[in-house]
C-alpha cells in the first residue's frame, strides 16, 4: 500500500507549516502534494522539511477554489489510496490513523462527525479513499468554488451514490485534529465573499431581528448560509449519476523535483 496525501490552501500557509510537520512522520506516506493557490506568503520553506513533499504553485488566482484545487493535486499523485488532509489538520503522532483506518474498493473514511463536545472540532475535510474510486467519481466537484463549504460532503454523497461503505472517523481513537480558527477563516478567500454583499446585508438585517450581535455572529451566518446554497444545488439522490466532468485543464510546468507551476487552458 502506497498513500498520497493532498492538501490546498490559500494564505493558510502558517497552519500547513505546522501541520504538514506531522504528515511527513508516518511511513505509510509516500509523498504530500499541495496546492498553494496564490497565497500571498511564500510556501518556499515547506519543501526544506522533506523530500516527500511536493508543491503545486497556482499565480494569478484572485479567489481560492478548494475542489479545483484538490484535483490539480490528485492529478500529480501516483500512491494507490488517495488522502485528503485540510491545511490545518494534524496527524497525531501517537495514534496512527493508518493502524486505525484502512481502505479498499468498497468503501472510504472521513472524517464527518458530529463531536460530543466542544474541544473536539469536526475533521470535515479528511477523506480517505482508493485512487481507483477517486477517479470513479471524477474526484471532486470542480463546479463548486463560488460559495465555501460542503464540497466534502458533496463528494461523500457521491461516493455513498457508487455503493461505497461509510467509515466515519471517530473522535475517540485520537488520530487526528484541527487546529482551532475563527470562522472568518474558512471564508475570506472565496469569492461570493466578497461579491456578494446583498447575502451579508440580508444576514445582518436577520441578526439584527432576532437580537443577536452581529459582529459577533456574521461570519458564521454567511458560512452557513453559503453551505446551504451549495447543498441545495449540487446535492444529488438515489439514482442520480456519481460521477462529475472535470472543469478545468491545466498547464502544469515541473520546475524540479518538488516543484510544479500550473496554470488555466480553459475552464
Amino acid at each position: 500500500m502506497s498513500v498520497s496525501v493532498i492538501s490546498a490552501c490559500m494564505n493558510r500557509v502558517d497552519p500547513l507549516s505546522v501541520s504538514i510537520n506531522s504528515w511527513v512522520l508516518f511511513d505509510e506516506i509516500d509523498e504530500i502534494v499541495f496546492v498553494d493557490w496564490s497565497s500571498d506568503k511564500s510556501s518556499d520553506h515547506l519543501l526544506k522539511i522533506s523530500e516527500k513533499i511536493k508543491r503545486v504553485y497556482v499565480p494569478d488566482q484572485k479567489y481560492f477554489n478548494k475542489t479545483q484545487s484538490l484535483n490539480l493535486a490528485f492529478s500529480l499523485t501516483k500512491g494507490d489510496n488517495i488522502l485528503n488532509l485540510d491545511s490545518d489538520t494534524i496527524l497525531n503522532p501517537y495514534y496512527n490513523f493508518f493502524k486505525q483506518y484502512e481502505v479498499d474498493d468498497t468503501c472510504f473514511v472521513s472524517g464527518m462527525y458530529n463531536p460530543p463536545h466542544p474541544c473536539y472540532r469536526p475533521l470535515w475535510g479528511t477523506l480517505y479513499v482508493t485512487r481507483k474510486n477517486y477517479q470513479k467519481i471524477g474526484g471532486y466537484n470542480e463546479n463548486m468554488g463560488e460559495f465555501v463549504a460542503w464540497e466534502d460532503d458533496e463528494i461523500v454523497n457521491r461516493l455513498l451514490l457508487c455503493g461505497l461503505k461509510h467509515k466515519k472517523i471517530r473522535h475517540t481513537h485520537q488520530t487526528a485534529f484541527t487546529l482551532s480558527h475563527d470562522n472568518k477563516k474558512r471564508i475570506e478567500n472565496f469569492e461570493a465573499y466578497h461579491t456578494n454583499q446583498q447575502i451579508k446585508e440580508d444576514l445582518e438585517s436577520l441578526l439584527v431581528k432576532k437580537s443577536r450581535d452581529v459582529d459577533s455572529y456574521i461570519d458564521y451566518a454567511i458560512l452557513s448560509h453559503h453551505t446551504v446554497l451549495n447543498m441545495k444545488k449540487y446535492k444529488r439522490y438515489k439514482g442520480d449519476d456519481f460521477y462529475v466532468d472535470p472543469v478545468v485543464k491545466w498547464n502544469v510546468e515541473q520546475v524540479d523535483n518538488q516543484n510544479y507551476i500550473a496554470r488555466k487552458i480553459t475552464q
